[in-house]
């Protein structure tokens, strides 16, 4: 085949591989999207998290002694707890109000909070994160005018058993510096280490805490060990799955419209292997005449149309990747130009290729089965009489 008639052996190849190809494409899209957004969220420490919290704040309260207790279920790795309360910040002469947020070294990467600009908290330091709306409370054009500075902090209200809220402040003595500033332009908020908090204040309840567990299989015994304590638990695990649905839905709405392209294809590939029958059906005579058996004859077309299917997953693979590196350019071009970020739009992953590859050579097998199997059943006589 690809020296009597190449071209359009090359052509059917070509078919062939537009139909792989736009499965790629379009499969690889839709991974794409999965993997933009759930990456983004997502890491090994959020999806074995847990946030607990009380269904009943008068009765059953998240405290220390709670903590304890719950250090002690089997399958609990670590217990992060945050406290929040009414402030003040000065940096100068500019004071304003915001909310402080006692946490330990390991909340933000339980939460998955990154850090947008400078680094995080260090231990025993006293240093402090802000959020972006702090950034614009104080006037700064960007993080990184505020990052470095140092400011006084007071807390608002009676601490203790009564509730914050009181028009009293506690000063806190030190200065402490800001190095890092997260994503959050709505809730004007610091984090402050939760053990400089612990020496100034006596904390009585926190707000919530994350709960981490040793391993996957641990999260629905810890939730249920929890939840029969009374406390409310919210696992991020059931999120990305409900999300994960929704995007194998996706997938396979977008793999659909690709497969019949590769379905076209196909049927292309039927056509040359049956056209290509007729016009060999005089050789096919000449070796059935020369002792070939059907089974021979059969293998013959078979293994042309498999190799066609296989050169075409290949095509496919390096025209659906070029497609996708095309498109995903043009993309962060218009948004750079609108003053975005760049994106990977694509993702593909290394058993879909193999399986794309597997399915292109298969289809081809498929192609060369029926017209192999009808030059297979040609009588001899008749073949070398054909013209």
């Amino acid at each position: 085949m690809f020296r009597t008639r190449p071209s359009r052996t090359w052509l059917t190849i070509f078919g062939m591989g537009i139909g792989t190809g736009a499965v790629l494409f379009l499969i690889g899209l839709g991974y794409g999207f999965q993997h933009l957004i759930l990456s983004n969220i997502v890491s090994s420490d959020t999806l074995l998290s847990l946030t607990i919290s009380s269904t009943q704040p008068d009765v059953i309260i998240i405290n220390d002694q709670a903590l304890t207790e719950m250090r002690e279920i089997e399958g609990i790795k670590d217990i992060s707890p945050i406290v929040s309360y009414p402030a003040q910040i000065a940096m100068g002469d500019l004071i304003g109000n915001i909310v402080l947020k006692g946490i330990d070294d390991n909340y933000l990467k339980y939460e998955g909070i990154n850090v947008k600009d400078g680094e995080e908290m260090g231990k025993e330091k006293k240093e402090v994160l802000v959020s972006e709306a702090v950034v614009m409370l104080f006037g700064a054009e960007t993080n990184s005018e505020i990052i470095g500075k140092e400011v006084e902090v007071q807390i608002s209200g009676a601490l203790g058993e009564s509730a914050v809220g009181g028009e009293e402040f506690i000063q806190f003595d030190d200065k402490y510096k800001i190095v890092g500033v997260v994503v959050g332009t709505e809730s004007v908020f610091i984090f402050f280490p939760l053990s400089d908090l612990q020496k100034r204040v006596d904390i009585f309840e926190y707000e919530s805490a994350k709960v981490r567990v040793t391993k996957e299989a641990s999260i629905i015994p810890v939730s249920d060990a929890l939840i029969d304590k009374g406390f409310q638990v919210i696992s991020l695990s059931e999120t990305v799955n409900q999300a994960n649905q929704i995007f194998r839905g996706i997938q396979f709405a977008l793999g659909f419209f690709g497969a019949i392209a590769l379905f076209v294809a196909a049927i292309g590939m039927v056509n040359t292997m049956t056209v290509t029958l007729l016009e060999r059906t005089n050789e096919i005579g000449i070796m059935r005449a020369t002792g070939a058996s059907k089974k021979d004859i059969l293998t013959i077309f078979m293994s042309e149309a498999t190799v066609m299917g296989f050169l075409g997953g290949v095509a496919g693979l390096i025209l659906g990747i070029l497609g996708g590196s095309l498109f995903n350019l043009t993309i962060n071009i218009i948004a750079g130009a609108f003053g975005g970020k760049s994106i990977s739009l694509f993702y593909y992953p290394a058993w879909f290729i193999i399986t794309l590859i597997v399915v292109s050579t298969s289809v081809g097998l498929a192609a060369g089965f029926f017209p192999g199997r009808k030059a297979a059943k040609l009588d001899p006589l008749d073949a070398l009489r054909y013209k």
